[in-house]
Order: C-alpha cells, then sequence, then structure tokens
C-alpha cells in the first residue's frame, strides 16, 4: 500500500477524490480508493501500488467530475 496526499487546496472542500490503479491485472480492492477532502481541500488516501503503476486522479464535487490526472507511481 501507498499513502498518497495533497495539500490544502488540492482540491475542492467536502470533494470525493477517486483514485483508480490503471494495471489490468488487479482485481477488487486493489484497483482503487475513494476519499473525501477537508475543509481546506486536503486529502490523502492509501492505495495498492506497485513502482510503474499508472494511477488516475479525479475529483467529484456536486454533479461535476474534474477531468482525470494520470499519476505513474515511483516508489524508491
Amino acid at each position: 500500500m501507498e499513502l498518497i496526499s495533497s495539500i490544502c487546496g488540492g482540491a475542492e472542500a467536502g470533494a470525493l477524490i477517486v483514485i483508480e490503479n490503471e494495471n489490468p491485472s488487479l482485481t477488487g480492492d486493489e484497483v482503487g480508493a475513494v476519499t473525501r477532502t477537508d475543509s481546506c481541500g486536503r486529502w490523502e488516501a492509501e492505495v495498492y501500488a506497485h513502482n510503474g503503476d499508472v494511477l488516475e486522479l479525479w475529483q467529484e464535487y456536486g454533479a461535476t467530475s474534474s477531468p482525470p490526472e494520470a499519476l505513474l507511481v515511483s516508489v524508491p
């Protein structure tokens, strides 16, 4: 499991942050995570990821969703 996070202002306050691992060999709970931002837009989540995996992240706020952003996992 890897911890990913955002600083205050990283998303809308109270938004849902959806994280999906694009690795096709993953199933069930390994595929992703959902978390809610705090009152300043900060969030953190634990996700199943290996070095080289690509995570897609987006926020859902009210009836709108942001475009997904890709994050390449680079674990030292």
